[in-house]
């Protein structure tokens, strides 16, 4: 599926962001499941993912990505910036800005295997 990347959620549990398989508000006794808040599709083959703590962005949702899409042998570092999430319920994922720093050669691991990656501050 080459329509996937990084997906923010909100586990708050006070925000109420959470619904039942039907969509309606969870009731204790039956699984619940998490809306997202934002998603963002160009990294379909991520094995590594960090979030950065930097203070710079008005929201701080932003985050490292080992990509693999491609030739999958070799990967590329992508930075991911949500910029302003969605929200629950609204499928506008627009808003955000990706960069692909292609000229980062990243070489992963056996297949199955995460590529680890780290932020320093």
């Amino acid at each position: 599926n080459f329509f996937m990347g990084p997906t923010l959620y909100n586990s708050d549990p006070s925000n109420g962001n959470t619904v039942s398989r039907l969509g309606d508000t969870c009731r204790e006794e039956e699984p619940c499941y998490f809306l997202h808040s934002d998603m963002l599709h160009e990294a379909p083959a991520c094995i590594g993912i960090a979030h950065d703590t930097e203070v710079a962005t008005t929201y701080g949702n932003v985050y490292w990505a080992f990509d693999a899409t491609g030739n999958r042998q070799t990967g590329q570092l992508v930075r991911f910036d949500f910029q302003q999430p969605h929200g629950p319920g609204s499928m506008d994922h627009s808003v955000a800005a990706i960069r692909r720093y292609v000229e980062v050669d990243l070489e992963r691991g056996p297949p199955g295997v995460h590529a680890g990656i780290v932020v320093h501050p």
